[in-house]
Order: C-alpha cells, then sequence, then structure tokens
C-alpha cells in the first residue's frame, strides 16, 4: 500500500509520530497550567502537520496518473480521508493555538477578554484569506480536491456565535465575520474546483491510455 507507489512516506508517518507525541505533552503541560508552553506546543503540532501534508498533496500529485489508472479506489480514500482528514484537523489545531493565544493574553498578559478575542479572531481571518489565497492559486492543483479547512471554519465560528452571541460583544461580531468569508470563500471554492477540474485536469483518460499502453 505504501511502496507502490509510495504515498505515506517515512517522513510523513516520522512526523505523524511526533505529532502525536507532542499532544500527549500538551495535554501534561496544558493539566499543570503552563499556558505559555501550551501556545508553543500547539505552534509546533500546527507545524507538523503542515508538513505532512505538505509531503503528502506532494507525492499524491507525483503519482496521481498512475493512482487514477491503477488504483483508482485508494486515490479515493487518500484524498478523503488523508488530505481532507488531516486537512481539518489542522485546521482545528490552528483554532486551538489562537484560542490558547487567548487565553495566554488573558491570564498571562493582562488583557481583557474582549481585547483577546478580536485578537485572535484578526489573526483567523488573516490568515484564513491567505490560506485562501494560495488554495485558489498556487496550491490549486495539489488542494484542489481538498474542502475541510473552509467546513471546519465555518463550522467553529457557528458554534462559537450560537454558545455566545451578542451584537455587543466584539468578539461575536468578528466571528459572524469570519463566518460570512468563510461561507462565500466555500463557495468561491467549489466553483473554482468545478471550473478547474474541466478545463485543466490533474490527468486526462487519453494520457492515462498512453501511459497503459507504454507500460
Amino acid at each position: 500500500m505504501y511502496k507502490s507507489p509510495e504515498i505515506v512516506s517515512d517522513i510523513y508517518l516520522s512526523l505523524f509520530t511526533l505529532n502525536v507525541m507532542l499532544n500527549i505533552i500538551l495535554l501534561i503541560m496544558s493539566h499543570n497550567g503552563y499556558q505559555v508552553v501550551c501556545l508553543a506546543l500547539w505552534g509546533l503540532i500546527t507545524a507538523t502537520l503542515c508538513v505532512c501534508l505538505m509531503e503528502f498533496y506532494l507525492r499524491i500529485l507525483r503519482n496521481v496518473k498512475e493512482m487514477a489508472t491503477k488504483r483508482i479506489l485508494d486515490l479515493l480514500l487518500f484524498r478523503l480521508l488523508l488530505q481532507n482528514g488531516v486537512s481539518m484537523y489542522t485546521t482545528w489545531c490552528v483554532i486551538a493555538t489562537l484560542i490558547n493565544l487567548t487565553i495566554v493574553l488573558v491570564y498571562s498578559l493582562g488583557v481583557s477578554q474582549s481585547a483577546a478575542g478580536v485578537i485572535s479572531l484578526s489573526f483567523l481571518i488573516i490568515l484564513f484569506l491567505i490560506f485562501v489565497g494560495l488554495d485558489l492559486c498556487h496550491w490549486e492543483r495539489y488542494m484542489r480536491y481538498t474542502f475541510t479547512p473552509y467546513l471546519t471554519v465555518i463550522w467553529a465560528m457557528a458554534g462559537a456565535m450560537l454558545n455566545d452571541w451578542s451584537p455587543s460583544s466584539p468578539p461575536a461580531v468578528f466571528s459572524a465575520i469570519v463566518l460570512v468569508i468563510a461561507a462565500v470563500c466555500f463557495v468561491i471554492k467549489i466553483i473554482n474546483t468545478v471550473i478547474k477540474a474541466r478545463r485543466n485536469p490533474l490527468y486526462t483518460l487519453e494520457e492515462s491510455s498512453t501511459d497503459e499502453q507504454n507500460d
């Protein structure tokens, strides 16, 4: 499964193992109240997942023609379970990092809860818009069928609004803004994927037939 072609590499498995170990350390640090350390650990956890995804996307695109002709089910499962699954996990980790940032700002630096919430949500908006720009342009061929980051942000912001909505609360208003931005970007992502899949497919039946004849 992993060797022909090699999609889930040793690098991916090693980094994901490191990610699990960091999660264990995070639980211990969080239990003992070391919030600044937890913030750093959340950053490392997110970074390892990003590198895992980069490694995985590169290998998928490099072998997409072979997998489309010989292992189409594996390709679909890789995209559904690993690409979208790990992307969802990574997005949640980004959000968790920003939540922990809010905690550090409030309890370690004395920032008000409202201001800390606005700061963290501002970072989320910036990071999300940067991601959308890269996803729809520079990383489009790699992330064409990855939708869960958008859904995760929508889910998180909808949950935050349902839990604590107040028109007079700046964090609640910012959450609504992020929700609207994420929903609009998700629709754009779907439209862009359909158009790109038709105009610029990652592989074609003609190419696949030629590859099979050469083999």
